[in-house]
């Protein structure tokens, strides 16, 4: 055991935190659910103090119900992309809609 003392500390740590976490899960708003797609038209995104796009022009649009899949080399805006599709990055120009009407 005192070998594994750092591990066990941890597990212990994650277990004393866990009503915090399901508090947490319980305040989660309503799941994204979009009517059609969710499409991302003309996006253009620029990290702080890049001196290039790390997305240009994107018009992107998958449809409910569907899957897809990103390939692409090391920087070339995959997460940067999903980032946007999921609204956690605030596109520079362009909008991300929900399968509604557009959404600016």
């Amino acid at each position: 055991m005192r070998y594994g003392a750092a591990v066990l500390d941890s597990i212990y740590d994650d277990l004393a935190q866990r009503d915090a976490l399901a508090e947490i899960r319980r305040k989660v708003s309503q799941p994204l659910k979009p009517r059609r797609e969710i499409a991302l038209r003309e996006v253009h995104y620029t990290y702080p103090g890049a001196a290039a796009e790390a997305l240009s022009g994107i018009d992107l649009s998958i449809p409910v119900g569907s899957s897809m899949g990103l390939v692409g080399s090391t920087g070339a805006g995959k997460t940067t992309l999903v980032d946007a599709l999921l609204g956690l990055l605030r596109p520079d120009a362009g909008y991300r809609s929900r399968g509604g009407p557009a959404s600016r």
